[in-house]
């Protein structure tokens, strides 16, 4: 059942790069992540990861109109616009709107 879209990459050429994908796991979960990689202090180096539990994702997906497989999808329509070009502060942006956009569609998620 897995489905993933990158939603946002910045530019590679920076010396950090970003980017915010998002996953229908195979338990029907919608994960998305945020990555965020520094070249020249890997000390800086992180993952936040945005769960929405199979019962959440399907709140979310009857809210949208769409199959919960279709999420990703929806996400990228919806927030996915710069392939790398942008900066790491754009993703965490994206990742940021993305959260709020979960919470408006009457779904929770955890963060790790």
């Amino acid at each position: 059942m897995e489905n993933e879209r990158i939603i946002i990459e910045t530019d590679g050429d920076l010396e950090a790069v970003a980017s915010v994908t998002a996953t229908v796991n195979a338990n029907g979960e919608l994960v998305v992540e945020h990555d965020f990689e520094d070249y020249e202090d890997e000390g800086n180096n992180f993952t936040k990861t945005a769960t929405v539990e199979k019962e959440e994702a399907l709140k979310m997906a009857e809210s949208l109109a769409v199959e919960v497989k279709d999420l990703p999808d929806e996400l990228y329509d919806e927030f996915g616009e710069m392939a790398g070009v942008g900066v790491p502060s754009d993703a965490e942006c994206v990742f940021a709107d993305i959260l709020d956009f979960i919470l408006d569609c009457g779904a929770k998620y955890s963060l790790k």
